[in-house]
């Protein structure tokens, strides 16, 4: 079975080139433009399809994180703040462990009351 692209290449060279046929090849001519335009835009379209599949797939493979986690300065922010909290957590428990060492020599000093 022929294509339309080969059925209007025939009839294009089938019209005699005779002035008075001069606008029907005009035509014709107009239509396998037209047809060409069609088939790159298809063909792109059917890349871009195939593409963005792709991406979806490896998309899918990754683990879910949203937007604003993905920026690696929204990270080193994060990671940031992990180590202040961390520092805060060790300073309390550093505090904690001297307070231990006084109440073991019987000194109230390090003894803290919280009135509500």
């Amino acid at each position: 079975m022929k294509s339309a692209k080969d059925l209007l290449r025939e009839a294009f060279g089938s019209v005699p080139n005779s002035f008075t046929y001069r606008e029907v090849k005009f035509h014709i001519y107009q239509a396998l433009q037209k047809l060409d335009k069609f088939e790159k835009r298809e063909l792109s379209k059917s890349r871009q399809q195939q593409e963005q599949k792709i991406k979806d797939e490896e998309r899918k493979k990754l683990p879910w994180m949203p937007p604003i986690y993905k920026t690696q300065e929204t990270i080193d922010i994060i990671d940031k703040m992990i180590d202040a909290e961390k520092k805060i957590i060790e300073d309390i428990h550093n505090k904690g462990q001297q307070g231990e060492t006084k109440n073991t020599h019987h000194d109230d000093e390090g003894l803290q009351t919280f009135h509500g």
